[in-house]
């Protein structure tokens, strides 16, 4: 819970020396991060945790190959995701999207 925006609120400053991780912050970290966190902020009225940027990320991919190839058909999709790599990029809210 220490990592929701109003976790200082709802403690009444209890939380003053509490150590939490916020992976991502809005900044330009990538091209798309500012506009997800802003949207994010503006639908969900709350900044997002780390775990909704990577669900976002994770939407973002599947629309690209979706939109790549015109298609849902799960072997194309999968082909797509697949070729994705150092040259082939796709840029996320976290970073670019590449081949492991």
């Amino acid at each position: 819970m220490s990592q929701l925006d109003n976790y200082w609120q709802e403690t009444g400053g209890g939380c003053e020396h509490e150590i939490i991780m916020q992976s991502t912050i809005r900044t330009n970290k990538t091209a798309r991060i500012v506009e997800v966190w802003d949207n994010w902020v503006e639908h969900y009225n709350e900044e997002p945790l780390y775990t909704g940027l990577g669900a976002n990320d994770s939407m973002y991919m599947l629309y690209y190959a979706i939109q790549t190839i015109g298609s849902f058909n799960t072997e194309k999709i999968i082909k797509v995701i697949e070729g994705i790599d150092e040259v082939n990029y796709v840029v996320g809210a976290f970073g670019n999207f590449l081949k492991f």
